[in-house]
């Protein structure tokens, strides 16, 4: 039961910091979140002592947790922990402890380390391979072999969440997707819920159930569950980040802006690849017309400070001809995520945003980009069609249920955001994060069919399905066509 004390601490680390940092926030929104919030602050604690070259051990990890907790409150405008009401803080993790949800996830942990049930493939054993050199006392060095893949791909934040429950005296973590995938449900079964708490219970009821089996016994979701693999929390990260921005622009409530910050920061830990989806996430925050020159420079701040020491540490490591993720390449992520902080920094410090501009600014850009490369780089787009639209995608039945799926949203979307302009920033990361993944598949010059956007798809299965319930509970409840919407129109 080693295995289910590391889950456990996880929920209670994260209530520890949610209530610290978000003590405004309602105590169940902060129940639900607390296990995400302790995995990404756990990774993150593990990653700044690679960083300073300390062996990994219980001691020092709760201290650079304390040190992390210090720094991310004065970071979110209160500069000292002395300022902050002590008792407040324990009765808001006392009231989280013994809550509903406390008891809910202690049955789902414990049901899924009983059930003991995991598929491991050979990346799984990479992973534990990394937990295990990182308990061990392991550093980053040259001359380790293959670190550059391990650092890239393998340490943060799954490879922390082996050596931690290995500090824990726990052995294979088995029961941490499932577990973690399971409360995705249940966090965003209870955005469903709470969304129209207006109409009937029995119409609220039905619809969170409905959705939770429907996202449940979706066939990829559900075997991904059970995978000891990156892509199950890295999918949950870039859900959780989009889904906040969505509950800002429904609610007006700015903690959720900070929120999905720290998420996306976290999904950018777990897999290199989701600097592409931080991209999709800041241009949605900066189509929000009530979201401030103050509120986007926070947003920022707390994105480049929980995520771009690790990157910049891993960039000096990564030399230019590595097969895995080059210099360049990374190089290029990181340096692309600067300019749009950058410019959306000074768009909204002088007021220069055109919100309807650049709602439409994806539909513009992409066809150009695309014929763009029809006239000048025919070949990438053969091979992208060839191996990601027709074998992926449309080639055999792994996601062409998915892309039907989207094809008919696609054509009722405007009947929708007419009824609710705020369902943009559900609706439209899909389509940019598949036009991203046909761009990558274009440049990555890997042309097997083993090709890892096969696997990627997976981050927007959960944030696509929710999006459609959201439309459908949009239409089947009458939702009247709102007066003047918080998101651009």
């Amino acid at each position: 039961m080693y295995q289910w004390a590391f889950l456990i601490f996880l929920y209670l680390l994260g209530s520890l910091f949610i209530n610290v940092l978000f003590s405004d926030l309602s105590n169940r929104d902060c129940q639900l979140l607390s296990p995400f919030f302790g995995i990404g602050f756990s990774g993150l604690a593990v990653g700044l002592l690679l960083i300073v070259r300390i062996p990994l051990s219980l001691p020092v990890f709760f201290l650079c947790l304390s040190i992390i907790l210090y720094t991310a409150k004065m970071l979110m405008n209160k500069p000292s922990l002395y300022t902050f009401s002590w008792s407040q803080l324990f009765s808001g993790v006392l009231s989280n402890v013994l809550s509903i949800s406390f008891v809910l996830y202690i049955a789902v942990s414990c049901f899924f380390v009983l059930m003991a049930s995991a598929y491991a493939s050979p990346d799984s054993t990479q992973y534990e391979g990394a937990g295990r050199y990182l308990e061990q006392g392991g550093l980053v060095h040259f001359n380790t072999p293959r670190m550059v893949f391990m650092l890239n791909g393998r340490l943060l934040i799954v490879g922390a969440m082996h050596a931690i429950n290995r500090l824990f005296h726990g052995y294979s973590l088995y029961a941490l997707n499932p577990t973690m995938c399971v409360w995705l449900i249940i966090f965003l079964a209870h955005t469903i819920f709470m969304l129209y708490r207006t109409k009937d219970k029995v119409t609220q009821i039905f619809l969170a159930l409905i959705f939770s089996v429907t996202l449940g016994f979706y066939k990829h979701f559900f075997v991904i569950m059970f995978h000891i693999h990156s892509n199950s929390l890295a999918m949950i990260f870039f859900t959780l980040s989009i889904v906040s921005l969505y509950l800002y622009s429904i609610s007006g409530e700015k903690n959720w802006v900070y929120i999905g910050s720290f998420e996306i920061g976290f999904a950018c830990l777990t897999r290199v690849d989701m600097l592409l989806c931080s991209l999709i996430f800041f241009f949605l925050l900066n189509l929000i017309r009530t979201i401030d020159y103050k509120m986007i420079k926070y947003a920022w701040y707390i994105f480049i400070v929980s995520l771009f020491p690790w990157r910049i540490f891993a960039l000096y490591y990564t030399p230019w001809d590595t097969w895995y993720v080059n210099s360049a390449q990374l190089s290029l992520l990181i340096g692309t995520n600067i300019i749009l902080c950058l410019l959306s920094i000074l768009l909204h410090k002088y007021n220069r945003m055109s919100f309807t501009l650049f709602r439409r600014f994806p539909l513009i850009l992409g066809p150009v980009i695309i014929l763009f490369l029809i006239f000048f780089m025919p070949e990438k787009i053969k091979l992208s069609w060839d191996l990601f639209i027709k074998y992926i995608l449309l080639g055999h039945s792994t996601w062409l249920l998915l892309i039907i799926s989207l094809i008919i949203s696609t054509i009722s979307f405007y009947y929708i955001d007419y009824r609710d302009k705020n369902y943009y920033i559900l609706f439209i990361p899909t389509m940019l994060y598949l036009f991203m993944l046909f761009l990558l598949v274009a440049f990555g010059g890997y042309e097997n069919v083993d090709h890892s956007a096969s696997r990627m798809v997976f981050h927007i299965v959960p944030l696509f399905i929710y999006s459609l319930f959201i439309g459908f509970s949009t239409v089947i409840t009458n939702k009247p066509k709102p007066q003047r919407g918080i998101f651009a129109s």
